[in-house]
């Protein structure tokens, strides 16, 4: 029974392939259409139109007709009359109805429409039978395009008919053969189950979703798992099974197994495949309880163990024979196979195996070519009871190459008689077939040389008698096949001449020979011929000989005229001789002018006689070697230049091929020197040689500092770029790549115009300018944005370079990212600022103490003096609290200079933490959330506890600030973090690498920009209106953190808020957490 699922895939791929060619053919019908409409624009090649279109017509496997507007056969192709079951021309001039009245009125209702609109009418479905085949019934697809002149006027209908009975066959059958499928698939005895394979995000199989299971499956699994997970239904005993899957899955390699399962106690056969494309993670397996099976092997393996001597005697036989042995059980499986059979096979036959399914599917008759149905395989025919001997089979091995073997077979029957298996006997006879193949393409080709040579050729016997003769030697001798042979080789040949017994006791010595010798013509004249004449033998060693001969007549003429003419030649030779003579007396005197031109350049030249001897050099070889001309001619030079034998031997297999171009030698002088050189050698039409060296050495030295200097650049910590004169960039190196972000490529042959972004609007034409100018290179630091966006500081060196007249011939630029080092400068300067004012301000606010300390003394006894209604009190009020504002201001500006002397303790710096917060949550408005998060454990700080609280509420108050108009959220955080040098120098310069409690104060206020963010910390420097605020909230933060050896650090940009950040250090002898946390990012830093 065929395959469900094989039928089924057969079917969708004849189907699709159905589809294909039904959409070329309609591609095929509106080229048609569009050929038919240019081809009447032009009436004068009406008649050349309708030639090819009959051409084209008859010649298409679709049928094809034209119409009138009466909708009358024009014309029509033999593909379209066959099927309307009469001849085209009974077509012409007739309507539809009177061909195929069965189908006429739809057919004349799309011709009508068609020629109506103007439009087509494309994919009209038609059924019915032709008068060829009645009552079958057909399908069509149809096609109907207008023909319009060049006025654009429908004169006519063409129709493209397809024949789709096949497609619509194919297309039930699908259905019938998914019926089948599905009625096979709930029948079938093995377990049958579809699952989905679900994997992890490492790639492993975790789980496996069950589609479908047909019956057999619920009967071995005792359930129906159908929409269930593996892990949900199956025990950990079988989870190897979803490995295997997981395997198949991703790999899409088929797997058969046995395996057995310990929680059922029981043997499964396995067979698991993929099904889908590459992406698909479906898998398909069929399983079936083999627990009986096993025990059956296990039980005839322990009876096998006792039959050992047996088996030798047997294994020896089958060892010994010529031919493959092969035994199958009465299934047609394979059991046995001897190492012969194997071979035969190549690999494709092994245990388990039924033997039509590694031969039936690539295995064909040898006499016929028809290919070989399992049933009709000599295994299979056996197995029926049927003796099959010596039948001839070519079959396709597992590597591709095809062989063919001799298969003899016969059942293997019990004693009563019936069938328990077959033995198959198989000789591989490829080569004999190769070799009886090559014998007759040998003898084909042979006869086809012989047919078609231009040459006589005759094949005769040793007594003289010819047995064959070719056209040409009949054309030639003037006879006839039968009259050459009648006539043997005295009638054709002069045996007069002497050469004919010299050519025959040569072929007899040698086995061939060639001659001149006089052939005779029907008519009796003779002419000289060239032969060459060969003994062979056939395949029953009958010897005879082969005769090619051509007639030389002309040839033997043209020596008479060249004989004549060389005569000539040598009287003009005599007569030239002395002309010759004095032209050898001027070149002796050119050759002197000749030497000095030699000796002048400066190339080594070498000259060679042919026979490899050197007979001039000139003097710059001497210079450079440092031997004479008279030692180089006496001297093996090649020896002494080139010392190692190897190396020597290179050389001169370069001079004997005198090839074209240079080659790089290095030479050995007089001195013991090695010197670079490159040659050429050029051999001359005498034989004669001259090689030409040029010294290399200075520029091999050039090369080398170039190399050293290309990668010294190529691996320079600065950019490097050089630019053309027009400032395109030729070259960059990969530190200028790593610096801006751009690959290579994306930087070679731009302008600056090109890189606006990463110029970030500076213009070279400045340096440019400047560089043209002075005639020097120009210097400084400018501003450029990477790839990426982020705007970077760098220092640039711009230097010209120059070509031997002076003029600029490219631009080099070193390149130097210098952010760091402009921010650790800006942030130590802006510090240095900080301290200087402190310093100023703790001076100013010493003397400004004195001054209103006694005006406050003395205004409150004044008042303590007066009476409640006393007219000066009133002044005395605003003198006394215009003191006390001057004061605490006094005080901010000690605390900010540091001049304070508080004392500092170890304090638990969450504890203040959440202090500030409780008053900050009283003295900010409801419309702002605080957020707190205490990650710093029991963390303590050597400081002030009410000067840190100073500095907590001071930063919740400036963000209040921030979000008074719209509130928002004030993000309140702690964590420890250790500094490393390179992160604390970051923060701030003078900060020390340690372990540091980290406060971080963030709001969703209105933010910050550059030019604020620089200032806040000076004192009296606010943002605020007149009135809110002296400007000495944060200068006196930054006061307070700095006296606790702490750093302040602020991020903030327009509409995101702003972050603050305090660093202080954590006290020695506090203890530190389990894990220490990673910083806290501030927003927008990515």
């Amino acid at each position: 029974m065929d395959n469900p699922m094989k039928t089924k895939a057969h079917l969708e791929n004849a189907l699709a392939e159905a589809q294909k060619r039904i959409a070329e053919l309609e591609r095929h019908a509106a080229r048609c259409g569009r050929a038919t409409e240019d081809s009447f624009e032009d009436s004068d090649n009406a008649s050349v139109y309708m030639t090819l279109m009959h051409e084209a017509f008859n010649a298409s496997p679709i049928g094809l007709a034209i119409f009138d507007t009466d909708m009358r056969y024009v014309t029509i192709n033999r593909t379209l009359a066959d099927l309307n079951g009469k001849p085209a021309q009974d077509h012409i001039g007739r309507r539809v109805r009177d061909i195929i009245p069965d189908l006429a009125g739809e057919i004349e209702s799309v011709m009508r429409r068609v020629l109506h609109t103007g439009q087509p009418v494309l994919d009209i479905f038609i059924s019915g039978s032709v008068a060829s085949q009645p009552g079958i019934t057909r399908y069509w697809n149809q096609h109907c395009f207008p023909l319009k002149d060049n006025r654009g006027r429908v004169i006519g209908v063409s129709i493209v008919v397809e024949e789709i009975t096949a497609r619509r066959r194919a297309e039930e059958a699908l259905k019938e053969s998914e019926k089948k499928y599905r009625t096979l698939f709930d029948s079938i005895d093995e377990g049958f189950v579809l699952a989905d394979v679900v994997f992890d995000e490492n790639g492993r199989p975790v789980d496996a979703y069950f589609a479908e299971t047909n019956d057999a499956a619920a009967n071995m699994l005792g359930q129906d798992v159908t929409g269930r997970y593996f892990r949900d239904v199956f025990s950990e005993g079988r989870v190897y099974l979803l490995d295997v899957a997981g395997q198949v899955a991703l790999t899409g390699r088929n797997v058969r197994m046995e395996h057995f399962l310990e929680p059922d106690k029981k043997w499964y056969s396995f067979f698991l495949f993929k099904i889908g494309g590459p992406d698909s993670r479906r898998i398909g397996t069929i399983f079936q309880d083999i627990t009986e099976r096993r025990r059956a092997e296990e039980e005839r393996a322990r009876l096998l163990q006792d039959t050992d001597e047996q088996r030798g005697r047997l294994q020896a036989i089958i060892d010994s024979l010529p031919v493959g042995l092969c035994i199958t059980d009465n299934t047609g499986k394979i059991i046995f196979m001897n190492d012969i059979a194997k071979g035969i096979w190549i690999g494709r036959a092994h245990y388990a195996k039924n033997i039509e399914e590694f031969s039936s599917d690539k295995a064909w008759w040898s006499d016929t070519g028809e290919r070989i149905a399992a049933e009709d395989m000599p295994v299979a025919r056996s197995l029926r009871g049927e003796i099959c001997k010596t039948l001839a089979v070519d079959f396709e091995r597992s590597d591709g190459t095809r062989g063919t073997q001799l298969v003899s077979s016969a059942p293997i029957r019990t004693s009563d008689g019936s069938i328990t298996g077959s033995i198959a006997l198989v000789q591989d006879i490829t080569e004999q077939r190769r070799a009886q193949r090559a014998l007759r393409e040998s003898e084909e080709k042979y006869r086809s040389l012989f047919e078609s040579s231009i040459d006589g050729i005759l094949l005769t016997m040793p007594d003289g008698r010819i047995t064959a003769a070719n056209p040409a030697a009949c054309r030639i001798l003037q006879m006839t096949e039968e009259e050459i042979v009648q006539a043997g080789r005295d009638g054709v040949v002069d045996t007069s001449d002497p050469r004919l017994r010299l050519a025959l006791e040569e072929r007899r010595r040698k086995g061939k020979a060639r001659a001149e010798l006089i052939f005779r013509r029907k008519d009796g004249t003779t002419f000289p011929a060239d032969i060459s004449s060969s003994v062979i033998s056939d395949q029953e060693d009958h010897i005879r000989s082969s005769v090619v001969f051509r007639d030389i007549t002309e040839r033997k003429e043209a020596e008479k005229r060249i004989r004549k003419l060389n005569e000539e030649l040598e009287q003009r030779v005599k007569e030239r001789t002395g002309d010759l003579i004095e032209t050898v007396d001027r070149l002796d005197k050119q050759r002197e002018v000749l030497q000095t031109i030699i000796d002048s350049i400066p190339v080594m030249l070498m000259f060679y006689d042919p026979a490899g001897k050197i007979y001039l050099v000139n003097r710059e070889l001497e210079k450079v070697l440092g031997w004479s001309k008279e030692e180089m001619q006496t001297m093996d030079l090649m020896a002494a230049v080139y010392p190692d034998s190897g190396y020597r031997r290179e050389v001169r297999e370069y001079m004997i091929e005198a090839e074209p171009g240079w080659k790089d030698l290095t030479m050995t002088t007089r001195s013991g020197t090695r010197v670079c050189s490159s040659w050429s050698y050029v051999r001359l039409s005498d034989g004669s040689q001259i090689g030409i060296g040029i010294d290399v050495s200075e520029r091999r030295r050039i090369d080398q500092d170039m190399k050293r200097l290309a990668t010294a650049i190529e691996q320079s910590g600065e950019g490097i770029v050089i630019h053309n004169p027009d400032w395109v960039i030729v070259y960059a190196n990969p530190a200028f790549e790593a610096l801006t972000g751009y690959g290579r490529e994306e930087l070679m042959g731009k302008g600056i115009s090109d890189l606006a972004e990463y110029f970030h609007g500076n213009d070279y034409g400045d340096i440019s300018e400047y560089i043209s100018r002075h005639g020097k290179q120009w210097s400084g630091v400018q501003k450029r944005k990477r790839k990426s966006g982020e705007v970077i500081d760098i220092s640039l060196t711009v230097a010209p370079v120059h070509d031997q007249e002076g003029r600029i011939m490219n631009y080099v630029s070193a390149v130097r990212d210098v952010t760091a080092e402009l921010r650790m400068q800006n942030q130590l300067a802006q510090n240095q600022k900080l301290e200087a004012i402190g310093t100023l301000a703790g001076g100013i606010a010493h003397d400004l103490k004195n001054i209103l300390t006694p005006i406050v003394i003395n205004t409150e006894v004044a008042l303590m003096d007066i009476e409640e209604d006393h007219p000066v009190r009133e002044l005395l009020e605003e003198i006394g609290q215009a003191a006390r504002m001057g004061s605490d201001v006094v005080s901010q500006i000690v605390t900010f200079s540091r001049r304070s002397l508080q004392e500092k303790k170890p304090v638990a710096i969450e504890n203040v933490v959440k202090e500030s917060v409780d008053f900050l949550r009283s003295a900010l408005p409801s419309t702002i959330d605080i957020r707190l998060q205490l990650s710093a454990g029991n963390a303590r700080v050597l400081a002030d506890p009410t000067r840190i609280k100073q500095v907590m509420v001071n930063l919740g108050s400036n963000a209040g600030h921030a979000m008074r108009e719209n509130g928002g959220n004030l993000f309140i955080e702690t964590a420890q973090e250790r500094l490393n040098e390179e992160k604390a120098s970051v923060v701030s310069p003078d900060l020390k690498a340690g372990r540091y409690v980290k406060i971080m104060v963030r709001d969703t206020g209105v933010g910050m920009d550059e030019q604020t963010k620089r200032r806040i910390f000076e004192p009296f420097f606010t943002t605020k209106k007149q009135g809110e605020g002296a400007g000495m909230g944060l200068s006196v933060v930054h006061g307070i953190v700095k006296d606790h050896e702490g750093a302040v650090s602020v991020w903030s940009k327009p509409g995101k808020g702003s972050v603050f950040t305090v660093f202080l250090p954590v006290w020695r002898d506090s203890g530190a957490t389990g894990d220490e946390p990673s910083p806290l990012s501030a927003p927008g830093d990515a």
